[in-house]
């Protein structure tokens, strides 16, 4: 089989069942350009692949483009060849083969019409960054989604951008993002400010409110949202959300306060180490020895007034004492939520909705 010459394949090609034809298409996929070929041999199954990809059977396309996606050594011309093919013969082939460089799918994604194409290669182990900027502004939702959700694809800055101003007003966006890969902080804060506009106007379309009502409630949900983001990562990627947030002059009393009350109290740590010039370890560790000495301490540090201190003080001791009830009692969640409610001003909002409202937005994630 590996023998034939292109005249002896041109003869008996009538002859093969579609089983036999799938199987040598399949064999010559997997060995053509191989380097421990000799040069005849390796010129004829060339020449044979090259009319098999051009075959009008699909299903002779398919096997050769689904054996020859393994092929590292496929010569170019062939690999290009598959990939110009109709999406069902190109699609696995585009996401699975290193036989195409960079610039062989730059040049394919810029030329192609196909979406399709464009998401199989959003896919791919690794993508340039260059290569997923090409994709995130000549492709659709679905394929900029896939390039968040693929963790090796190396995402610049820019193209942050352009997502969030193409797709920042989708919901699925934000799951995609809280879910997904771990982002650079700053990106973080764009984001949440994009899910605050779009809040806003859901919360007036949908829910009947005043513009000043949806702001209010958004101004929460603003910082939330930032809490959300900063829970559970590394001390790196905190550090540096809190040296981001505190350059923007983002980070507040009462953003502090909000985290602690979520539970995050690592937040409020991270923001004391950045202002008072001391490793993260060691505010959590006077946090924990004793709060209500060392918090008047590093506060000073912050800048701010000293009149939200005490509910500072006061929040961080209310976490610590009924952490373990928390714990025997498996009450956590509606503790959160008792904290929520209280900070966010959502009882006096409560008099201007429904308790059905209500509910609906705690279900929308408003609030979540």
């Amino acid at each position: 089989m590996d023998d034939l010459t292109l005249t002896q394949y041109q003869l008996i090609s009538p002859l093969l069942s579609d089983s036999e034809h799938r199987t040598l298409a399949t064999r010559l996929g997997q060995i053509c350009g191989h380097g421990d070929l000799d040069p005849e041999t390796a010129d004829n199954i060339i020449a044979i692949v090259r009319q098999i990809a051009g075959a009008a059977q699909m299903h002779l396309r398919a096997a050769l483009a689904e054996s020859a996606a393994e092929n590292s050594e496929l010569p170019t011309e062939i690999a290009l060849k598959i990939a110009s093919d109709e999406d069902a013969v190109a699609t696995p082939f585009l996401e699975l083969t290193q036989a195409l460089t960079d610039d062989d799918l730059l040049e394919i994604v810029r030329l192609t019409e196909s979406n399709s194409k464009r998401l199989a290669i959003s896919r791919r182990k690794e993508v340039s960054e260059e290569l997923s900027g090409v994709l995130a502004e000549t492709g659709d939702w679905p394929v900029r989604k896939s390039l968040l959700e693929n963790q090796g694809a190396s995402i610049a800055g820019t193209t942050y951008d352009l997502i969030v101003a193409r797709d920042g007003d989708r919901s699925e966006l934000h799951q995609v993002l809280v879910q997904g890969r771990q982002l650079p902080a700053e990106i973080v804060a764009k984001f949440v400010r994009v899910m605050e506009t779009s809040l806003i106007e859901r919360l007036v379309t949908h829910h009947g409110l005043t513009s000043g009502q949806a702001f209010l409630m958004t101004t929460d949900v603003h910082y939330g949202a930032i809490v959300g983001l900063a829970s559970d990562i590394s001390p790196d990627r905190l550090a540096a959300l809190v040296q981001y947030l505190s350059a923007q002059g983002e980070i507040t009393p009462y953003l502090l306060f909000k985290a602690i009350c979520r539970g995050n109290v690592q937040f409020l740590a991270a923001y004391l180490a950045h202002c008072a010039e001391l490793p993260l370890a060691t505010v959590q560790e006077r946090i924990a020895a004793d709060h209500a000495r060392h918090l008047p301490i590093l506060w000073r540090t912050t800048g701010f007034a000293d009149d939200v201190l005490r509910l500072i003080v006061e929040a961080v001791t209310i976490l610590k004492n009924s952490a373990d009830e928390c714990r025997k009692n498996d009450v956590k969640a509606q503790q959160t939520v008792i904290f929520q409610r209280l900070i966010s001003g959502l009882e006096t909002i409560e008099k201007g909705l429904s308790p059905k409202e209500v509910q609906e937005l705690w279900t929308d994630g408003a609030l979540a």
